[in-house]
């Protein structure tokens, strides 16, 4: 069988995640629509097969007992008398399926084909080493989920929870990890995903991901990779997540105006110069800060800002960068700590540093 399809290139990947304009485009599952001339897939077209898929507009022919033992779902359909399981065989395809039993699906083309090669080609398509992109990971959720494929759904969640953790101190500087590779307008997607899978422990920091999107993004959607299906929130999640953003934009302004006042570490040296570098700090560079505030807390804007003290010649003590650095764990932490509430989850144990 042929090999898995060559990940896109990154202009091509950008070009898939433009915004949507039709504001009433919806998130939820597609209508059947049975295109009349479906074709043939190039990849995954087994002569010796004897069911065909139909998905959109690809038809995929493949063999009942290659599904049937990873699917529960498909077992039980394939195991059906035939007359109730065959489908009307579009006339496009009728000398192809020779006895074929035909089935439609309501799934895309794109999630089916990632399905299909995850079953035939195992581990060379979902291999443990190396990072797969957000989509392909997303569409074998999905569809693990829905055919109750579970080896397969466990093996596309641990790359998901990768890039969305339930614990502060796996949160990643950056969204994309060894395991899967995230763009940041995934979010959507990733959000309504967890919700359909039922993994709330992953939707506090897909929340998270959301609130740092523009708002036209969230208003809008955002087209899936197989450029027929719009991700946007719900209109609950969607006040949920413009209400977190909002606090977490205060939480950073007000980490901004109070991280270099108050009083000095305890420790520092009376010949240090720590309070005439905060003063100057807090009056320029903290109040820049504070009018281009972002709901940002848990980059590393203010990690980097700290290091950037202590550098060849230091302009702070270490114990005053050391408070410094507890100032501002202890802010990103009590943002963490809110993002359940926020995503409308209760969840034992979040925000355990």
């Amino acid at each position: 069988m042929a090999g898995t399809e060559a990940t896109p290139d990154s202009a091509s990947r950008d070009a898939s995640f433009h915004d949507v304009p039709d504001a009433n485009a919806s998130s939820s599952p597609h209508p059947l629509q049975r295109d009349p001339t479906p074709s043939r897939d190039a990849d995954i077209w087994l002569e010796d097969g004897n069911l065909v898929l139909i998905a959109g507009d690809t038809a995929f022919r493949v063999h009942k007992s290659q599904l049937s033992r990873h699917s529960d779902v498909f077992n039980g359909l394939l195991g059906m008398p035939q007359h109730l399981v065959d489908d009307v065989i579009p006339p496009s395809l009728a000398d192809m399926c020779d006895g074929c039993t035909v089935i439609h699906l309501s799934d895309t083309a794109y999630d089916i084909k990632r399905l299909l090669h995850a079953l035939y080609d195992g581990a060379r398509h979902v291999s443990p080493a190396g990072a797969m992109p957000f989509s392909e990971v997303a569409a074998l959720a999905r569809m693990a989920h829905k055919y109750q494929i579970d080896w397969l759904l466990q093996e596309s969640t641990r790359r998901l929870k990768t890039a969305f953790p339930d614990h502060f101190a796996l949160w990643p500087e950056d969204t994309s990890t060894p395991a899967v590779t995230v763009d940041p307008r995934d979010a959507i997607e990733a959000f309504n995903l967890f919700r359909r899978i039922d993994r709330p422990d992953m939707l506090p920091a897909a929340l998270y991901a959301c609130c740092q999107l523009d708002l036209g993004v969230l208003v809008r959607g955002v087209l899936r990779a197989d450029s027929v299906s719009v991700e946007n929130l719900p209109t609950d999640d969607l006040e949920r997540c413009l209400t977190a953003r909002r606090a977490l934009t205060t939480s950073n302004v007000k980490l901004a105006l109070t991280l270099v006042s108050g009083e000095l570490s305890a420790t520092c040296p009376p010949e240090a110069k720590c309070g005439q570098f905060f003063g100057d700090c807090h009056s320029c560079e903290m109040q820049e800060y504070f009018y281009g505030a972002d709901a940002n807390i848990l980059g590393p804007y203010f990690s980097d800002l700290i290091e950037s003290f202590l550098g060849d010649e230091p302009a702070i003590c270490q114990g005053c960068a050391e408070m410094l650095k507890d100032r501002e764990r202890a802010a990103r932490l009590e943002a963490w700590c809110s993002l359940p509430r926020y995503a409308g989850v209760h969840l034992e144990g979040w925000g355990v540093a």
